[in-house]
């Protein structure tokens, strides 16, 4: 169940809430609807959309009194965010309807609530089977990290938070359900619980899920590397499962032999990565396009784009074990074989076939190395900054300008930030909510 901002509705000289249809709410005469808004920092205005008989509509960005006639009124507040050069808190309000009465004045109170996970680096962690979340006060400056929370969830290979700020993450582990969601105001706790336990009709316990990735439509997409495919489950079946074990059956696979790591362009294109991990294929980056995503691709209809390198050295090879795109549509493919960074131009993305670059610095590509060989995710904060895992035991922060030029292997870039964890190999570092102007689902304008 979605959770909802605490929404309190304060009759006034016998003022009352009405029926979903409006029915008993006369629509004759005119009366004072008076609305108070709380929960918010200073500074933030509230986002509040008031709608009403006759077309009436009208945004609050704070509390207010309004004379309007008299009928059905709908309150619904909107998910805000404030500002950082990091990551951003995020307050979800209420909505309701109430009936405004000829000549009365009927009170709404419609307070915000901060979304628990907002604020915050989060990353996975993969000996003790746990999620960490990192306050963005502790972020500033290089250092030792104390998580808050320190949440012990089921082992798992992937994550990715809903626009809810919930948790979605990959079981590691044959004998557990392939997918887990952890709502958002579970994670504060030492043993959250999960509410979601779902399980890939067809897919066997001996698969391991690696990837996951919504779209803009609230759709999980799902890469299992030793099943070669790719997996949707739509918004409403992950809505409708339940906190026990459920099975779901696909509603379209893609057939991907070895996909690694998933992401969606600004257009709703899919992006694969495949063939790092273990795998004597040269590492591939592959396009599905929007228009395709609708149905079953078997393995005999290839991608709409296919970008690789040629070259079995581990500097040149385009690894692909995380995608990202930043706020202007490159593309960057991370090398976990390499410790190398890769950032594609948005002019090779567009384009349509395969793709094989001889030469990637004359092919526009830029390369970053960072001579360590433990790069397991990546994320871009508000600022433009990258946050990489970097090593068994670090997490590292590349500044804008640091992903500017590329660096040669002989003198590897060292990032802006170190900062140093207490725990081992970590992965799938991700901020709630996504940076404003990203391709991402759980992104707050």
């Amino acid at each position: 169940m979605k959770t909802r901002g605490l929404l309190l509705l304060l009759p006034v000289a016998l003022g009352m809430a009405f029926g979903q249809a409006g029915q008993d709410c006369p629509r004759v005469g005119q009366g004072e609807l008076r609305v108070e808004v709380a929960g918010l920092p200073p500074g933030l205005p509230a986002r509040l959309r008031v709608s009403g008989p006759g077309g009436y509509s009208q945004t609050l960005t704070g509390s207010q009194s309004l004379r309007v006639a008299a009928g059905p009124y709908a309150l619904q507040a909107e998910t805000l965010a404030d500002s950082h050069p990091i990551v951003r808190q995020a307050y979800r309000g209420g909505q309701s309807r109430i009936c405004v009465r000829a000549n009365r004045t009927t009170s709404a109170r419609i307070e915000y609530r901060l979304i628990p996970t907002s604020g915050r680096v989060w990353f996975g962690e993969q000996l003790r089977h746990r999620v960490y979340g990192f306050p963005r006060s502790q972020l500033g400056a290089a250092g030792m990290l104390r998580p808050s929370p320190d949440a012990n969830t089921q082992a798992f290979a992937a994550l990715a938070f809903d626009r809810e700020g919930n948790l979605w993450i990959a079981r590691r582990f044959g004998s557990e359900p392939h997918l887990y969601r952890y709502a958002a105001t579970s994670l504060g706790r030492e043993n959250p619980t999960p509410d979601r336990r779902i399980n890939l009709r067809g897919l066997s316990q001996n698969h391991r899920v690696n990837a996951l990735a919504f779209d803009r439509e609230g759709n999980l997409w799902i890469a299992a590397y030793t099943a070669d495919s790719v997996f949707r489950l739509s918004a409403a079946q992950l809505e409708s499962a339940g906190s026990g074990p459920t099975a779901l059956a696909p509603q379209v696979t893609l057939s991907v032999a070895g996909p690694s790591s998933l992401a969606f362009d600004r257009e709703g294109n899919l992006w694969v990565g495949r063939g790092e991990a273990g795998s004597l294929a040269e590492p591939e980056v592959l396009r599905y396009n929007r228009a395709r995503l609708g149905r079953s691709i078997p393995a005999g209809q290839g991608p709409d784009r296919n970008l690789t390198t040629l070259h079995w050295n581990r500097i040149n090879r385009l690894g692909n074990s995380s995608l990202a795109f930043d706020r202007e549509g490159n593309l960057w493919v991370m090398s976990l074989v390499s410790g190398t960074l890769h950032r594609l131009p948005k002019e090779v993305l567009s384009g349509t076939g395969s793709q094989t670059f001889d030469n990637p610095d004359a092919d526009g590509i830029l390369r970053i190395f960072l001579g360590n060989g433990r790069l397991y995710g990546m994320a871009f904060d508000e600022g433009g900054g990258l946050w990489v895992t970097y090593g068994s035991d670090r997490l590292a922060w590349l500044s804008p300008a640091q992903l500017t030029a590329s660096t040669a292997a002989s003198d590897p870039l060292t990032p802006e930030r170190v900062f140093t964890l207490s725990s081992a190999l970590p992965h799938s570092p991700a901020l709630f909510p996504a940076p404003a102007g990203l391709p991402l689902f759980h992104s707050l304008p």
